[in-house]
């Protein structure tokens, strides 16, 4: 057996491993969508990535570092509780999953990264964490709510009353664990 079935085994355990990890980041990343305040989640999906980014340096997939990279820093802003895009970020992570299994399809079948251009979804994350404009103010996620017709004031007054009385959840969670 020369080094190159060695290295071959080391590349296949990674691809293997980095479609788990990716897996965990999609799940999560759905989850999140039904819970964008959820700390624990943004922080579950960016140490999937950031498990990702680590193993793919250490085999020189620089193009699965630098897009989970940009992926982490969208998954940091949210796990920290700063300011995102509402509008975007669901969407760029998304399209980052889907080319990162693009990248990991082209290891799998010829042991290295496939020529496939990054940027557009680099890019993509990157404005997840522009500042909003100020000519569209960014609404309140009850006000958003409201507006929907998915709850009535009311209900976001009985909402946040329970966060003042000591509950620690985002407002979402709690009125949709209300029904």
């Amino acid at each position: 057996m020369g080094t190159d079935d060695g290295l071959d085994e080391l590349v296949a355990e990674f691809v293997l491993e980095s479609r788990e990890h990716l897996d965990r980041f999609e799940q999560d990343v759905v989850a999140l969508e039904l819970d964008p305040g959820s700390a624990d989640l943004a922080a579950s999906a960016f140490r999937a990535l950031h498990t990702l980014k680590g193993t793919s340096g250490y085999f020189g997939f620089t193009r699965i570092g630098s897009l989970s990279h940009h992926a982490e820093s969208v998954l940091g802003a949210l796990r920290d509780g700063r300011p995102v895009c509402p509008d975007r970020t669901a969407s760029a992570l998304f399209t980052a999953c889907d080319l990162l299994r693009t990248l990991l399809d082209g290891i799998e079948q010829g042991g290295d990264e496939p020529d496939v251009e990054t940027g557009p979804a680099e890019a993509g994350l990157r404005a997840c964490l522009e500042p909003q404009p100020a000519t569209a103010p960014r609404q309140r996620f009850g006000e958003t709510l409201v507006a929907a017709g998915a709850v009535t004031p009311a209900d976001i007054g009985w909402a946040v009353s329970r966060q003042a009385g000591g509950d620690p959840r985002p407002i979402g969670a709690i009125l949709l664990e209300a029904g």
